[in-house]
C-alpha cells in the first residue's frame, strides 16, 4: 500500500515546490507530474497513462476540490491502475502526492471521515 501525501496552502505558498522537493529523492524518470487544473468534472480512465512500471511517485497538481480528492483516493485505494493508450493495462504502487487548490485546507481535511479512515497512510503538509 502506497503512502499518500496531501499538500495544502494558499496560492503561491510553495505547494508545488514542496512536491518537487519530495520528488527529488527519486530519479526524474520515476516521477510523473499530472496537472489537474480543469479536470474535475471529467471521468478519465487515462489519468495515469504517463506512468510506467517503474514509476515510484505520482504528483497530482492543483486538485480542485475535496470531493475530487476523495474520488481519486478511493479509486487508487490499494494500487494505481494504469491504462496507457494502445498498450496493455497494468498496476503500480507509487507514493501519491496531491497538491491541493487553496480551497482545500488542512482544517477541512482533518475532520473528514474518509481521510480519518486511512491515517497511517496519509500525511498532510501545510505550506504557508
Amino acid at each position: 500500500m502506497q503512502k499518500i501525501i496531501i499538500i495544502t496552502g494558499k496560492a503561491n505558498s510553495g505547494k508545488t515546490q514542496q512536491a518537487k522537493a519530495l520528488a527529488s529523492v527519486f530519479k526524474d524518470e520515476e516521477v510523473v507530474f499530472i496537472n489537474m487544473c480543469g479536470k474535475e468534472s471529467k471521468e478519465n480512465p487515462y489519468l495515469f497513462n504517463y506512468c510506467r512500471m517503474f514509476t515510484k511517485m505520482v504528483v497530482l497538481d492543483e486538485i480542485p476540490s475535496l470531493n475530487y480528492l476523495k474520488k481519486i483516493i478511493s479509486n487508487s485505494w490499494s494500487v494505481v491502475h494504469v491504462n496507457p493508450r494502445g498498450e496493455i493495462p497494468f498496476q503500480i504502487d507509487p507514493v501519491l502526492v496531491f497538491v491541493c487548490h487553496e480551497s482545500i485546507t488542512e482544517e477541512n481535511l482533518v475532520p473528514d471521515i474518509f481521510i480519518r479512515k486511512i491515517p497511517s497512510r496519509v500525511v498532510v503538509l501545510k505550506c504557508n
